[in-house]
């Protein structure tokens, strides 16, 4: 049902109707200044009066970024996975400071003129630079209006849900044993941590994050590791024998093992930030592809790639909930008889 026609003399003074929503203006030495955005057309009377004395009276203005700061300084949001919120941050910051056409920053738009419409728009103008990363900046935004519905006076809705996402094409890049040994032996003359990272993250069908969040209690035996996974997977001990042990003995690279440190850390004992990671990585791929690798590939990819060459149950090998998550991962091509 539309909402009923407002009339003008129930609005405060110096507001208006227009596009869709009720707009401000500032008055001051007998001028009318630039126009602000208020809210909705629609929206209640009692709050249109409520967000117009705010405006008045210089209380803080409910921005999207206003928004984000309080999701991510919320305990909710510590609660997620490292790699999740370094994730978010980046893209929540993307969000932020994408500019809007009138060249301000998409953060500075007020809460309440964030609509589906708006986001599908943003979501449109995004895709034509990066497709799968909208998707990702989307679903970030998503979790942000979703914590501020179940928390925050004066959001009721997840503007999120309804807005067109685009299609993604699933990974199917396997990495050959070649492949992995030329990038293995590339390594060993960068960083201490990216080979024992790659030899575990095969070994375990481990993610970066989980791999980055061991500590030496994880170290449950000679080449046993009890890897704690995120994304609702299964927790598991992975007996890699001594190959897992050597790669575990590397990781801690020569400091002293207690069982609340991290296993992969600084000189001071501090987890490796996962962006310093992608970006050792990032230089070992453009190290690799100018020394012959052909095409590159991802951190990620090495766990698909223990998932492909386990020879078993691969389904419970990757920990995941259920057998459609697992193949994802499962990227060898098959080799099946031919019919006699």
């Amino acid at each position: 049902m539309s909402p009923r026609p407002r009339k003008k003399d129930r609005l405060p003074p110096y507001c208006e109707i227009r596009s869709g929503g009720v707009w401000m203006r500032d008055y001051e030495d007998g001028k009318l200044g630039k126009r602000h955005w208020l809210c909705q057309d629609g929206t209640p009377n009692s709050e249109v009066w409520r967000l117009w004395e705010d405006r008045r009276s210089g209380v803080e203005t409910r921005s999207l970024q206003w928004l984000i700061e309080r999701f991510l300084n919320s305990d909710k949001f510590q609660e997620r996975a490292r790699s999740t919120q370094d994730d978010y941050r980046k893209d929540l910051k993307r969000i932020g400071e994408f500019p809007m056409a009138d060249g301000k920053p998409f953060g500075t738009a007020p809460i309440a003129a964030i609509t589906t419409k708006v986001l599908q728009k943003w979501m449109d103008a995004r895709g034509l630079q990066a497709k799968v990363r909208a998707n990702r900046e989307i679903a970030a935004l998503s979790a942000a209006f979703t914590w501020g519905v179940q928390r925050l006076d004066g959001i009721d809705t997840n503007p999120c849900k309804g807005v067109d996402r685009f299609k993604e094409k699933a990974r199917d890049r396997y990495v050959t044993d070649l492949e992995y040994s030329h990038v293995y032996q590339l390594a060993g003359d960068r960083v201490f941590y990216l080979q024992p990272m790659m030899e575990i993250a095969v070994i375990c069908r481990a993610r970066e994050g989980e791999i980055f969040a061991l500590r030496g209690d994880q170290h449950v035996g000679h080449g046993k590791l009890e890897l704690r996974r995120s994304k609702g997977s299964k927790t598991q001990i992975i007996d890699g024998g001594d190959r897992l042990e050597r790669a575990i003995r590397a990781a801690w690279n020569g400091r002293a093992r207690f069982p609340n440190a991290y296993i992969f850390a600084d000189d001071h004992g501090a987890p490796i930030k996962l962006g310093a990671v992608r970006n050792a990585w990032q230089r070992l791929m453009k190290i690799a592809t100018a020394t012959g690798l052909k095409e590159r590939f991802t951190i990620h990819d090495l766990k698909a790639k223990g998932v492909s060459d386990f020879d078993g149950d691969k389904f419970k090998a990757s920990g995941h909930k259920t057998p459609r998550m697992a193949a994802v991962y499962d990227r060898k091509i098959e080799v099946v008889k031919g019919t006699n």
